[in-house]
């Protein structure tokens, strides 16, 4: 009997002990999970924070530099593709009127690099200069909403020097829209049908099928008002999608749709993409988009080349005018006048590279650091978000936006 109770302590005592190192392993990797979660994100705030200018580039003299460097210190998307001669296109043909600049790819050339291009997107943290000369200049590069860049940029403080974006208020501006008044305004055009018998049908083609701005709840919505086809991955029709090119789609869409919904997938300042400009080049469909309040959309798009589904109380009311529209040719194609004054183009000069060179040619440029980059680049680009309860927008909080991310 004695040893009968010995054995049982013993395995007693074996199971309580397995089940302890058991314990004290998941508690382990608990307690590690919490400090390297803390670690980094103290790392993230003790970087930008203390980012300070050294004196370790400071002996090199870039006034005198020809060619001025500009280092891109990360890719563009991921894609190692883009080469060093597609960005440098513009300064080896001297589209540019200022094209003493080069871009380079080598890290090693740091301090003799005019200017460092970060591409928001592609940011690794532990791999960032921590030092900058005081003639060096910073460049945040984003073609992209605020809810699709990474969170950690609104702690980068006093780390960037200027500003590459589709904002107007950008240092140099990277707009997907390109078009301009004629220098001299047309006469009369030649007359032409641009309905050709055409129903009331939308065109949509989406891949985003759950946007920031829940446009596809007011899509959703003006489907059921009005016959409208979806086009890609968003489509629950597995026929209609498109294996061509963009460019080829849109044209195949425009045989039959008299309009095209180019809502974008933030409703935020400026943000206005090539949806829209693929439009005015075919001038076959009427663009749809969505002018929210807080953004000039006189100065980014061609006047009366577009419908506002803003200006409607509802997109049941926006569906009753298509259809009205639709029924008298002269209405319709008012809206492809614009033509006598204004034309879609393409700019090589207007590039963000070519406006980065000549600034850094300027020698009176004055200094400039983005102090709090968290409220330029999140809280002034006033965020929006379709509210079907509502009928219009309502604004989305800061904190969504920073760490959003599309499902």
């Amino acid at each position: 009997m004695k040893y009968y109770r010995t054995i049982k302590r013993h395995l007693c005592y074996k199971y309580l002990l397995s089940k302890c190192r058991w314990l004290c392993f998941i508690t382990t990797l608990s307690v590690f999970y919490i400090f390297i979660r803390c670690y980094s994100f103290t790392s993230e705030l003790t970087f930008m924070n203390s980012f300070l200018e050294t004196e370790k580039c400071w002996n090199f003299n870039y006034d005198d530099q020809i060619p001025k460097l500009i280092l891109f210190w990360t890719q563009t998307y991921m894609r190692i593709n883009i080469s060093l001669e597609y960005w440098n296109q513009k300064f080896n043909d001297k589209t540019c009127p200022y094209h003493q600049c080069e871009v380079i790819f080598d890290r090693s050339k740091l301090c003799q690099s005019s200017a460092l291009v970060f591409h928001l997107r592609d940011i690794d943290l532990n791999y960032l200069p921590q030092h900058r000369s005081a003639k060096q200049r910073f460049v945040l590069y984003s073609m992209e909403p605020p809810h699709l860049n990474p969170k950690f940029v609104a702690n980068m403080n006093n780390y960037f020097n200027w500003t590459a974006t589709y904002r107007q208020d950008s240092d140099m501006i990277t707009s997907y829209v390109y078009w301009r008044k004629r220098k001299k305004i047309l006469g009369q055009l030649a007359e032409q049908d641009y309905l050709k018998n055409r129903s009331a049908k939308v065109a949509w083609l989406v891949s985003n099928c759950y946007s920031h701005n829940h446009r596809e709840l007011y899509s959703e919505r003006l489907s059921k008002a009005i016959n409208m086809t979806i086009v890609g991955k968003c489509s629950k029709t597995s026929s209609n999608i498109c294996n061509k090119t963009i460019r080829e789609c849109l044209d195949q869409l425009a045989n039959d749709h008299s309009f095209y919904l180019a809502f974008e997938n933030s409703f935020s300042k400026d943000y206005i993409t090539e949806k829209y400009q693929h439009q005015i080049e075919l001038k076959k469909m009427i663009p749809i988009v969505f002018e929210t309040n807080h953004y000039n959309y006189q100065k980014l798009v061609i006047p009366n080349s577009y419908i506002d589904a803003n200006k409607f109380d509802s997109p049941e009311n926006l569906a009753d005018y298509l259809k009205q529209l639709v029924l008298s040719k002269d209405k319709y194609n008012k809206y492809f006048q614009w033509q006598h004054e204004y034309e879609a183009y393409e700019d090589p000069t207007k590039t963000f590279l070519c406006e980065m060179c000549r600034k850094l040619w300027n020698k009176n440029e004055p200094k400039k650091v983005y102090n709090n980059i968290k409220k330029w680049l999140f809280e002034d680009a006033n965020c929006q978000r379709w509210s079907s309860n509502k009928n219009g927008t309502i604004p989305i909080p800061i904190h969504e936006s920073i760490v959003y991310r599309d499902p």
